[in-house]
């Protein structure tokens, strides 16, 4: 079926991967109310363990999700992420925080995240990669504008307040999504072995599987560097700028990636899923080469934030759909699990790794060595993914 009930599918997916994209927000908060005297290094790992430690576990749950049904490892997660945000609500030091906000997110974000990415490829095949990219743009979206409350509840209403109105919003907001979402019986599909294979060396011994794993790795390693140093730039390149100014890119930068998302989705189930992977990575990576690297006014940066933003995400929307594309959708959530540990060594090192070239050049405003890594490794990428391009047509 194209359509239908899988609409109420994706609708669900995308309400579920809203509540996911807020933290941000709070860290800020952390650092500059709560409190002012640790390290940024400190609270930032916050984030980090959570994106380190969710990538492993949603391999381990999409083989457990394939093997007994996706929908209770959905409600589990979801009932997790809600105690971690109600829980956060009573924290009063740093390493409570580390409990509820980075612990126990990576369990609920790790358990949710291979579901909520594989659930739309059962209900679509011809709109399969515009339906995942509408989760996951929908769940931008409803993260970059719950931010944007959350933000003004922090000022108003103070942290405990807020958090636990959010919470509460939040956990309804998913329970509304666990509604919504249903699996749709694989017509043809092969039957489950009683015991589950936790390495499946057929996939693994395959070339055609390394083409986009190599390829998500790569162009990780160049995702995360304009979503972190973007302010900065703006803030060494354009002196005076006020603190609201210069956060105004990411915020562009947000809303450029839902609809990218979606409009790249669409275009890959017209020209093929791996083409469009090609393209949006492509994009994002000579983009930062020919112009993130030249501007030097806000209008210059504005533009870079809203062509990388409509570009930069969209390979993590399309990991479902190519996993679907070159390998069918049984076992979709442990391929789609698989694929997305390669995110893992980019999104925990790929913005060090910048920052210590950005100080390693000795001035302070040369940014090009930085830059030229975080574009090039992209452009690796694209070649990487090359090899999946003789399996598939458009």
């Amino acid at each position: 079926p194209e359509g239908g009930r899988g609409w109420w599918v994706v609708a669900g997916c995308s309400m579920i991967a809203a509540g996911l994209l807020v933290w941000g927000v709070f860290q800020e908060f952390y650092q500059d109310q709560m409190f002012p005297d640790t390290s940024p290094a400190i609270l930032g790992l916050l984030g980090s363990i959570a994106c380190g430690f969710m990538f492993p576990i949603s391999v381990i749950c999409g083989k457990l999700g394939d093997r007994y049904g996706y929908k209770r490892f959905v409600i589990t997660g979801c009932i997790i992420s809600f105690l971690a945000m109600l829980c956060a609500a009573f924290c009063t030091e740093v390493w409570q925080l580390f409990i509820t906000q980075g612990v126990m997110p990576a369990f609920g974000w790790g358990i949710l995240l291979p579901f909520v990415m594989s659930y739309p490829s059962q209900w679509f095949k011809r709109k399969r990669s515009l339906a995942t990219g509408l989760v996951i743009a929908g769940g931008s979206l409803g993260g970059a504008i719950a931010s944007l409350i959350i933000r003004a509840m922090l000022t108003k209403l103070g942290f405990r307040d807020t958090v636990l109105i959010y919470s509460f919003v939040h956990g309804a907001v998913m329970a509304l999504g666990c509604v919504l979402i249903k699996s749709r019986p694989i017509p043809g599909a092969p039957k489950m072995p009683k015991k589950i294979v936790w390495l499946d060396w057929h996939i693994l011994r395959d070339p055609l599987f390394w083409s986009p794993a190599m390829a998500m790795l790569c162009t990780c390693f160049g995702y995360p560097s304009p979503l972190y140093f973007m302010s900065e730039y703006a803030a060494a390149k354009i002196p005076n700028l006020s603190n609201q100014a210069i956060s105004v890119p990411i915020a562009v930068n947000n809303f450029a990636s839902a609809i990218g998302r979606t409009l790249i989705g669409r275009l890959a189930d017209r020209i093929g899923v791996i083409n469009a992977f090609m393209l949006s990575v492509a994009l994002s990576g000579l983009s930062q080469l020919l112009i993130w690297q030249f501007v030097t006014t806000y209008g210059g940066v504005m533009g870079f934030a809203i062509v990388f933003g409509f570009f930069g995400g969209c390979f993590i929307s399309l990991a479902a759909p190519m996993a679907a594309s070159l390998f069918g959708v049984h076992n979709l959530a442990t391929l789609s699990g698989m694929l997305l540990v390669f995110n893992l060594p980019g999104n925990t090192a790929g913005a060090p790794i910048f920052g210590a070239i950005l100080r390693a050049s000795g001035a302070q405003d040369d940014w090009r060595g930085a830059i030229i890594f975080s574009g090039m490794i992209q452009i690796v990428g694209v070649l990487c993914i090359c090899y999946g391009t003789r399996s598939l047509s458009p």
